[in-house]
């Protein structure tokens, strides 16, 4: 997601030399790099939580909201295909998913660690 921030970034700065087209074209590349990337997240939490489910390696709340993140990534990467404007906000609903994700991971972990 670093990439599509500095795509935006070089294109705010560089405003006044651009066209119209031109600050399309830029904006069209960072949704399809973000859709393309939004692959990478589908393969690792749905790995991740599937193998959750079946080893009760998580709380069963964390796996369900990491399928639910996978699930809106997966498809917020038709966004690489299409232009369309509802891709975009499923892969926000997937970020936002990730995150409570991460949280509840992490929560976990700190929980259950291991004092010695």
């Amino acid at each position: 997601f670093a990439m599509w921030n500095t795509i935006v970034a070089t294109v705010a700065l560089q405003v006044e030399e651009l066209d119209a087209d031109t600050a399309k074209l830029f904006y069209v590349l960072t949704g399809v790099t973000v859709a393309a990337a939004a692959g990478f997240l589908v393969v690792h939490l749905g790995a991740t939580n599937l193998l959750s489910l079946r080893s009760e390696l998580l709380p069963r709340w964390v796996t369900i909201v990491g399928l639910i993140s996978a699930a809106l990534f997966l498809i917020a990467t038709i966004g690489a295909m299409t232009d369309k404007d509802p891709f975009p906000l499923f892969g926000l609903l997937g970020f936002i998913t990730w995150m409570i994700w991460v949280l509840g991971t992490s929560i976990h972990m700190w929980r259950t660690v291991d004092a010695s």
